[in-house]
């Protein structure tokens, strides 16, 4: 033990004089080595991580240690270990020093050797493989909005990955989401592919047509009407949907104070103001066309009277009453559904002409679809007179 007390100069004499004498010892026991045991640390045993290899898909990896031994079982450097394949179509190796990277290329068996010297050993390799993907529909049609799963089969090697990867060609017409979910975009062709994780190499593909959405309209220019309250409409639509699915139309009104609307499609204007008239497809409530409707005040025509008995040859006056909006025009257009009866003038003076009964209609000029009417019975007047000296005769 050496003390703290002792001089610098005598600790160097020390150290030096140890070191000598451990090369000097160094040097005589190598040469003893080189003369007596020349295969002394030397390598006798190569040693590998693994016995086999199962490689689950092309492109896979996975590594083999190597280890070499002497005689007395201590380790030796490997780094000149050598790994080849006998079949590297198969499976290729590449080396990192004692560790060698085994990589599948293609489906099937081979061996790989790690030699050292005359040192050598063996590890079986077995690349698993994908022979095929099928689909169940090669051919998928769908319209845009709709989504359809893609049945796909896979012929492969036991505990080979059994992964797929879909792939659309054309993600603007169709895309396809990881599972297999083909979703229609816009109307168009494209094609899925669907490929082995285990071998892209090796994959299906399935033709894909996206139709338009369904769809529901009405005519053109229909997107807009105006009824008046009281009024009654008819609406018809057209439906776009595939053959074997309804045609029904669904309508509603998202203000039915305002207008209530038939299943068949008939409006009912009820109250001054606007609504939303919403024709729906019964196979896909989301095809849909919507209007809207404004209900104004009641237009009207009346005449009076309503009714005039007359002789032939008599007259009568009959004014017309129109109801309308501001700025719009109040005459009216008379007319006589028999003119053989009574005849009317454009100012509504009635002119019996025979015994009968005709209506005469007061029209609006502003909107045609409005009138009033009144009945007019003309008597023959000698049928009048015949009837008066009757009574005259009886009360004598």
């Amino acid at each position: 033990m050496f003390h703290s007390f002792r001089s610098r100069s005598h600790y160097t004499r020390a150290v030096v004089s140890r070191a000598a004498a451990a090369f000097l010892l160094a040097a005589c026991s190598s040469a003893s080595d080189n003369v007596n045991a020349p295969s002394a640390g030397a390598p006798t045993r190569l040693e590998l991580s693994t016995n086999g290899v199962a490689l689950a898909s092309i492109g896979a990896a996975d590594s083999i240690i190597a280890t070499l031994r002497d005689a007395a079982g201590h380790t030796v450097p490997a780094s000149a270990v050598r790994w080849t394949s006998d079949n590297p179509l198969v499976a290729q190796v590449s080396a990192s020093g004692a560790v060698g990277i085994v990589t599948g290329r293609a489906a099937g068996v081979t061996r790989i050797h790690a030699s050292a010297g005359s040192l050598v050993k063996d590890v079986d390799v077995q690349v698993l493989g994908v022979r095929g993907v099928s689909l169940v529909q090669s051919a998928v049609a769908l319209r845009s909005g709709d989504t359809q799963p893609l049945g796909a089969l896979i012929d492969a090697d036991v505990n080979t990955s059994m992964s797929l990867y879909y792939t659309s060609l054309n993600a603007s017409v169709a895309t396809v989401s990881a599972n297999g979910v083909v979703s229609g975009i816009s109307a168009g062709t494209t094609a899925v592919r669907v490929s082995s994780a285990a071998d892209p190499r090796v994959f299906a593909t399935a033709n894909i047509t996206v139709n338009p959405a369904r769809a529901v309209s009405f005519a053109p220019g229909g997107s807009a009407i105006t009824l008046w309250v009281g009024d009654a409409r008819s609406l018809s639509a057209n439906v776009d949907v595939d053959a074997n699915e309804s045609h029904d139309i669904v309508w509603s009104s998202e203000n039915i104070a305002v207008a209530t609307i038939s299943e068949s499609g008939v409006i009912t204007a009820t109250g001054i103001g606007t609504a939303i008239i919403r024709a729906s497809s019964a196979a896909d409530p989301r095809a849909r066309a919507e209007l809207l409707l404004t209900v104004r005040a009641a237009r009207t025509v009346s005449v009076s009277p309503d009714t005039a008995s007359l002789v032939a040859g008599a007259q009568q006056q009959l004014a017309a009453t129109v109801v309308i909006e501001d700025g719009l025009s109040t005459k009216v257009v008379w007319s006589s559904s028999d003119t053989s009866v009574a005849t009317v003038s454009d100012a509504g003076m009635v002119s019996a002409v025979a015994a009968g009964s005709t209506t005469i209609t007061a029209t609006s000029i502003a909107d045609a679809t409005r009138t009033g009417t009144a009945s007019v019975i003309v008597n023959n007047p000698s049928a009048i007179g015949g009837a008066v000296s009757a009574q005259s005769r009886h009360a004598k």
